[in-house]
C-alpha cells in the first residue's frame, strides 16, 4: 500500500514473546524509528504480562490467608462447642 504501518500482537496467556511487523516503507524511511516501535511494544506487552502474574500472585496470597482464617474459625467453633457440651 506504500503506507507506514506498524502492527504488534501478544496474547495474555502466551509463553512466547510478542510479534510485530513494520512495513517496508516504514523500515526504509525511518530505520531507527521502526526498531524503537518494536522495543516499545515489547516493553508494554511485557509489563502487561507481568502485571497479570502479580495480580494472580496477590489473589493467591489473599485466598491462602482467607483459608487460614476459615480454619481458625472452624477450630474455635469446635472448641466452643466442646466447652458448651461439657457444661
Amino acid at each position: 500500500t506504500g503506507c507506514w504501518l506498524f502492527m504488534g500482537a501478544h496474547h495474555p496467556g502466551a509463553t512466547l514473546p510478542p510479534i510485530h511487523y513494520s512495513s517496508p516503507k516504514l523500515r526504509d524511511n525511518h530505520k531507527e524509528g521502526s526498531d524503537d516501535l518494536g522495543n516499545v511494544f515489547l516493553k508494554i506487552a511485557t509489563a502487561l504480562h507481568n502485571s497479570r502474574r502479580q495480580e494472580a500472585l496477590h489473589l493467591s496470597e489473599a485466598l491462602s490467608d482467607l483459608e487460614y482464617q476459615h480454619t481458625q474459625v472452624l477450630f474455635e467453633k469446635g472448641w466452643a462447642e466442646q466447652l458448651l457440651a461439657a457444661y
